[in-house]
């Protein structure tokens, strides 16, 4: 069953998710350069899949660039909150709608109408 959080992308993740694609373009390295699989670096590429710290100064070691190199730059949101739906993969809401009770489905399908 799916969690808030495999729906939920932080727009840190997303950023840090970002920076390294940046830093492996630049420096031509791969998924296997990293000892990780295509779908796992997609993952933390688009931020669905946070990148533990222990992970993180690996990569930085790798790639010869501080940790820091991956939040230089961002600047977080205070003042005003987020739309969880901004963050949402539609892939994981559908799959996760299909895996809910018929029941619970046609709740959201209720929701859905009042609120168009």
């Amino acid at each position: 069953m799916l969690k808030y959080h495999d729906l939920y992308t932080n727009p840190v993740d997303e950023y840090v998710g970002n920076r390294l694609k940046l830093i492996l373009a630049e420096k031509a390295v791969d998924h296997k350069a990293l000892g990780i699989s295509q779908e796992l670096l997609d993952d933390y590429i688009e931020g669905y899949q946070r990148i533990g710290s222990a992970k993180l100064f690996e990569f930085s070691m790798h790639m010869e660039v501080p940790v820091m190199y991956f939040f230089d730059g961002y600047e977080p949101v205070y003042d005003q909150e987020i739309p969880l739906a901004a963050h949402v993969s539609p892939q994981l809401l559908l799959s996760s709608f299909y895996r809910a009770e018929i029941s619970k489905r046609l709740k959201v399908i209720k929701v859905l109408k009042i609120k168009a």
